[in-house]
């Protein structure tokens, strides 16, 4: 699923962008539970990559990391744990199904 829209042409670094905003704001919420890849990559992937892109614009995002000193090294990391959280959910979901 995520391989079919990676090969589409969608950003890589948009679509962790797009995973961390959708976990930040479904957090503590009934639809947190989601925050998974068949329903970010499924059939609204488009709204939410779409969603993330015009977030991103209007928070102002869209800058030169050196001059606002983003760390990158520490967000990749954050993303990174994000996704590893994502494929354990993801094995257990299917664990469940298939047990």
């Amino acid at each position: 699923m995520i391989k079919e829209r990676l090969a589409a042409g969608n950003d890589v670094e948009q679509c962790k962008s797009m995973i961390v905003l959708k976990a930040k704001q479904w957090k503590g919420t009934h639809v947190e539970k989601f925050v998974r890849p068949r329903t970010l990559f499924g059939d609204n992937f488009s709204k939410y990559y779409a969603e993330c892109y015009a977030y991103h614009r209007e928070n102002n995002y869209f800058v030169d990391d050196k001059e606002e000193n983003i760390d990158r090294d520490k967000l990749n990391q954050e993303i990174d744990i994000l996704l590893a959280k994502i494929r354990v959910l993801q094995q257990y979901y299917f664990f469940l199904i298939y047990q």
